[in-house]
């Protein structure tokens, strides 16, 4: 299984796609956050949980919290329940939820190989299995009750873990890398600066 080399530039233009639109509807300022990734733990040889960190350096209350990005593979996503986690406020939201249990045993036999944007008002992982053997990448909604609403009026400094636990064993994935992105109202102090900043740039064009 071979990391993918174009994460970086795939990441920053749907993040670029998703702020750019989020600027003129709320005013917030876009901000994305990326995080690395590393080989899953499988459940047949440990408790089959793996924790990533995002750790967030500046402050700011959270407008809209747009999209979690995932670069992930994984053979049989009925194993897999990914959560995002705030842990400042403890505040988590769940992002998939082994899909296809409780409707069946083992759950959607597709496999994930791709990039996952997770986004509120979008259909969910499939319960069901597809012709292909794989669940497309692209844009996805959260498990039904979850929405990244929750994170709305947070600080987003601090740690954000996304979760990932393999619930059943002989199937394996890593994820190459993830991101979170964000409108956000800036603290009071990146409000001076970004006003310094009008001032400079007002001056040098006269």
């Amino acid at each position: 299984m071979n990391g993918k080399k174009i994460f970086a530039a795939t990441a920053a233009l749907t993040a670029l796609a998703l702020t750019g639109a989020a600027v003129a509807v709320d005013g917030g300022i876009p901000k994305s956050y990326q995080g690395p990734g590393g080989p899953l733990n499988d459940n047949a040889t440990s408790a089959g949980v793996t924790r990533f960190d995002i750790f967030v350096p500046d402050h700011g209350q959270i407008l809209d919290f747009k999209a979690v990005n995932l670069d992930i593979a994984h053979t049989w996503v009925g194993d897999l329940n990914i959560t995002l986690i705030h842990k400042d406020s403890g505040t988590a939201v769940t992002l998939v939820d082994r899909p296809g249990v409780p409707e069946s045993t083992f759950g959607n036999s597709d496999d994930l190989n791709g990039l996952y944007s997770f986004q509120d008002g979008f259909a969910p992982l499939p319960n069901a299995s597809g012709a292909t053997g794989l669940i497309d990448p692209g844009t996805y909604g959260l498990e039904p009750g979850n929405s990244l609403d929750a994170f709305n009026g947070l600080d987003k400094f601090g740690d954000w873990s996304l979760v990932i636990t393999d619930n059943a064993g002989g199937d394996t994935g890593a994820l190459f890398g993830w991101e979170i992105v964000l409108n956000n109202v800036p603290a009071p102090g990146a409000l001076a600066l970004i006003g310094l900043a009008g001032l400079v740039g007002g001056r040098r064009r006269r």
